[in-house]
């Protein structure tokens, strides 16, 4: 008995946890890495289903196109505003192609359908920190189907984190090492007692050359 109520009680649970999912609903876009620098290319997936609710957006109702925004302004979005929500400072990053026929989505071994959308673009140089990129038709009114914003994160790149390889770089002075200045003061003392040693036999060569003279005068 106590066994059968805990089974009930585990399967209430996930009653609620399954209705609290379908409530919100939606399929996001899931990209093939979690972050991305400036520059890369992002790809990205999404099942999508329309035909169980006619106030969704069709295919045929498009173009479609993926914007970043940043996650803080999407999540949980301002209050009373209808889905999607697109931020003003929202930049329109590319487009979203509608696919007949299920997808196998990153990260799964399984395939998500009816119908799929695909979407690839550059990221463009943006503050590092974590999108939304949301689907949204212009101006924006609808997503395609059930499709709801997926999340990346923008890292930084090396020359931005990095501002030391930025500074200009500054050329010091060359300094004489010690043993140099040694090595040329000793050249230049060897230069002067050689002058001095030539001078001092100059000046005895003289004083002899006239002791000679004074005795042949004599």
């Amino acid at each position: 008995m106590r066994f059968a109520r805990m089974a009930l009680a585990a399967a209430l649970a996930m009653a609620t946890m399954t209705a609290g999912m379908s409530t919100a609903g939606g399929s996001p876009l899931k990209f093939d890495q979690a972050s991305y620098q400036p520059g890369d290319v992002a790809h990205a997936v999404a099942a999508v289903s329309y035909s169980h609710n006619t106030e969704l957006g069709r295919p045929d109702e498009g173009p479609y196109f993926v914007y970043l925004a940043p996650l803080s302004a999407v999540e949980p979005g301002p209050p009373g505003v209808p889905w999607p929500y697109l931020p003003p400072d929202a930049v329109r990053v590319g487009d979203v192609t509608f696919r007949a026929g299920p997808v196998q989505e990153p990260g799964t071994n399984h395939l998500s359908g009816p119908d799929h959308v695909v979407t690839e673009f550059t990221v463009p140089d943006l503050s590092p920190g974590a999108y939304a990129a949301v689907v949204c038709d212009d101006p924006c009114r609808s997503s395609i189907g059930d499709v709801v914003h997926g999340r990346i994160s923008v890292a930084a790149t090396a020359g931005r984190s990095s501002e030391m390889a930025t500074r200009p770089t500054t050329i010091k002075p060359v300094v004489l090492l010690s043993h140099e200045s040694a090595a040329t003061s000793g050249s230049r003392g060897r230069a002067a007692a050689t002058a001095a040693a030539l001078g001092v036999v100059l000046v005895a060569g003289t004083v002899a050359a006239r002791r000679r003279r004074r005795t042949f005068e004599e």
